[in-house]
């Protein structure tokens, strides 16, 4: 939400970081954290100034191993603390962002939709749903024809009583 950016710089020696911020301060650009970034030789500092007045303020002291990113904050508040800011501006946590840094405002509510609340669709009408009619037609088609099925086997494997196949002439006597 507020406007600042991230500096990034590759450091050969863990001295360097001293000798970066130093650099910078000269240059007019006041750090207000700083992040070694794990497994690399980068270090990050964050400063609360423009991504294009940062980059003229570097090329302007010759600091042209530095790379520039623009910062998104976030922000949490509640409605009432919004209301009461003044116009062309938001005050959060202390901070006053003016409304052209502004890129997203999300609201939610905190409480939970009761049990027994239903979603009324506005424009549609039950013509809308001409498909679910045959659909479950057919479903319930195929359901029939699968109980019969199933009542078939069961009727033919386990009613119908089995009857023993008389021995063929070619088999050997029974003792």
């Amino acid at each position: 939400m507020s406007e600042s950016a991230h500096i990034l710089v590759a450091e050969d020696d863990p001295t360097d970081a001293y000798f970066f911020q130093r650099a910078f301060r000269r240059a007019g650009l006041p750090i207000t954290a700083e992040t070694p970034l794990p497994d690399s030789r980068e270090l990050r500092l964050e400063i609360h100034q423009g991504v294009a007045a940062t980059m003229k303020k570097l090329e302007t002291a010759e600091l042209w191993a530095a790379r520039v990113d623009p910062v998104t904050h976030h922000y949490q508040t509640t409605w009432g603390a919004l209301r009461a800011s003044p116009a062309g501006s938001f005050v959060v946590d202390g901070a006053t962002v003016p409304e052209p840094q502004v890129e997203l405002v999300g609201l939610y509510v905190a409480r939970d939709l009761p049990d027994d609340a239903y979603a009324v669709l506005s424009g549609e009408k039950p013509a809308d749903y001409w498909y679910v009619m045959p659909i479950m037609v057919g479903l319930i088609g195929l359901g029939l024809l699968f109980v019969w099925a199933l009542a078939r086997a069961v009727k033919r494997d386990l009613l119908t009583p089995r009857v023993a196949s008389p021995a063929s002439p070619s088999s050997p006597p029974v003792a």
